[in-house]
């Protein structure tokens, strides 16, 4: 076999002979450990899942489930003016909403006018929130202005 480890600059010094690129060619065609391999010789599917390299994950089976929330109420339910929802955090375990800058979960109180409400249930883009007996919902608002900009444009005038 040939050495293809020396320049050919360290074999003239060394007095040996080089390896033509005849030899080298002749060596890449019949060598099996240097030939390419054809796609045609691949005989399983590329994009098969090996399931013994990467198993399926495997779910708790000891692990508690989140409390779902409560069903929506059948009646419409009131707004409370003044309480503005940005947003909704909807989590595996634990759910969340923006309300007046401020990040209350399912079951935290909010103080407003005099009155404190529990935060009763949170879905998405909508909360529903309890004072005793009442029920009051709030909604994220739909904004059909980006931010309440608005680009005019005019004509230029010829000078």
């Amino acid at each position: 076999m040939a050495d293809f480890s020396k320049t050919r600059a360290d074999r003239r010094i060394s007095g040996e002979s080089g390896a033509s690129w005849e030899e080298a060619d002749r060596i890449l065609e019949t060598d099996p450990l240097v030939r390419p391999i054809k796609a045609a010789a691949i005989q399983t599917d590329p994009f098969r899942i090996d399931h013994d390299q990467f198993p399926p994950p495997v779910t708790n089976i000891f692990a508690q489930e989140p409390p779902k929330p409560a069903p929506a109420p059948d009646t419409e339910p009131e707004t409370v003016e003044g309480l503005v929802l940005k947003s909704t955090i909807i989590g595996v375990k634990q759910r969340a909403a923006f309300i007046n800058g401020r990040l209350y979960f399912e079951g935290n109180t909010i103080s407003w006018k005099g009155k404190r409400f529990r935060v009763q249930a949170i879905y998405p883009r909508r909360v529903v929130l309890t004072s005793g007996s009442e029920t009051c919902e709030l909604k994220i608002e739909e904004q059909t202005k980006a931010s309440g900009l608005e680009l005019q444009s005019e004509p230029l005038s010829q000078q």
